[in-house]
């Protein structure tokens, strides 16, 4: 039993045995390949997106940008809202940890 694997070029029509990018014009023809570097491609995008820093939900925003409201009573509320919810965002952070380890 032989370990040839023949694989044809969806642009030029051509079989090609253990190739994994046509010689030709140079595509990727190997199907597993492809799609190891697509889940690689979307991975090394998610760790960029995570590492943004402009990516923050709404509520954040909204607190972030309310913060500097010219009225001062809005200002000082904003203020107020905005380190409990930063509390909030605490105590889920620790409740999710304390999950997680009692789940290990």
């Amino acid at each position: 039993m032989s370990n040839e694997t023949s694989r044809r070029c969806p642009n030029c029509k051509v079989m090609y045995v253990n190739k994994d990018y046509c010689p030709t014009c140079g595509i990727i023809i190997n199907t597993n390949l492809k799609r190891e570097l697509e889940r690689q491609k979307k991975e090394t995008q998610k760790q960029a997106d995570r590492n943004d820093p402009e990516n923050k939900s709404a509520v954040t925003q909204f607190l972030e940008n309310i913060k500097d409201h010219e009225n001062l009573v809005i200002r000082y509320v904003a203020r107020f809202f905005y380190s409990v919810w930063l509390i909030v965002l605490a105590i889920g952070s620790f409740i999710a940890l304390l999950f997680s380890y009692i789940a290990a």
